[in-house]
């Protein structure tokens, strides 16, 4: 799969920055604010990574939350609603 991937072609001014950076709850609210395209939300999801986050047990697993350039949120709308809920920063 990872091969086929660096065989797509992008738009040349196609710009992805990837950083790895503490989200609070705080920041997971402001993240939520822009979350208009998601499918919804699925609450026992939310529940099972709160739960988790609450433990300690949950993990940074490399997947990306993800953000277009105009802001809005594409993707990690549950993992940001556990972060608030939990009120533990991943």
């Amino acid at each position: 799969m990872i091969a086929n991937m660096k065989s797509m072609p992008m738009a040349k001014d196609s710009q992805v920055n990837i950083e790895v950076k503490m989200i609070t709850p705080e920041i997971a609210s402001q993240l939520l604010a822009f979350n208009t395209m998601n499918r919804p939300i699925k609450r026992n999801r939310v529940a099972e990574l709160s739960a988790a986050m609450s433990r300690g047990e949950w993990c940074f697993n490399g997947d990306a939350i993800r953000i277009a350039k105009s802001g809005e949120l594409l993707d990690g709308q549950h993992r940001l609603h556990a972060c608030v809920n939990s009120r533990v920063p991943f």
